[in-house]
């Protein structure tokens, strides 16, 4: 099994967050690192970075807004059908 980092989660406390120790812990425990937002960078110089510390990103997270929890609205709003009609 492999582990990754979620950068949200390191991203919590805003005001001890710190990008560059972040990586620097995931280079040295864990097999990746999973970019949930952006943290006011631009994905090129997210994925440098990474590359700088030899981190594999694994995923890159986004928030979708706007769309509803309710799988039965899902539905309704048609933003996504399938696999979600096997909850309904």
């Amino acid at each position: 099994m492999k582990y990754s980092t979620m950068s949200y989660t390191f991203s919590k406390q805003q005001e001890h967050f710190d990008l560059e120790k972040m990586l620097e812990f995931t280079a040295e425990h864990m097999d990746g690192i999973d970019f949930v937002r952006l943290h006011g960078r631009e994905p090129g110089e997210l994925r440098e970075m990474a590359d700088d510390f030899g981190v594999d990103v694994v995923c890159h997270t986004f928030f979708a807004k706007g769309l509803p929890s309710d799988p039965a609205a899902l539905l309704r709003k048609r933003a996504i059908y399938w696999p979600m009609r096997q909850f309904v």
